[in-house]
């Protein structure tokens, strides 16, 4: 059973994007994503930009996992 971490919010040149790092039942890191928190406001998933905790519930449902594997990975740099 893996399990997904909001670490962090970032925004560069109009790009808001939350990492969200995976990790299997032992702690393992698997993968990260930076994904678009635009993406979450129109899933209907957060309101606010700063709604980690929101977007981590949510990302740990099987809901949430697909929409993880779905996600396109985003990069700010």
């Amino acid at each position: 059973m893996t399990y997904i971490k909001v670490t962090a919010t970032a925004t560069a040149r109009r790009v808001s994007v939350m990492e969200c790092q995976r990790y299997d039942n032992q702690g393992k890191a698997l993968d990260y994503k930076f994904i678009d928190i635009q993406a979450l406001k129109e899933a209907g998933v957060i309101k606010r930009a700063d709604s980690c905790k929101k977007a981590e519930i949510f990302l740990n449902t099987p809901e949430g996992m697909k929409f993880y594997q779905e996600a396109h990975h985003m990069k700010i740099f």
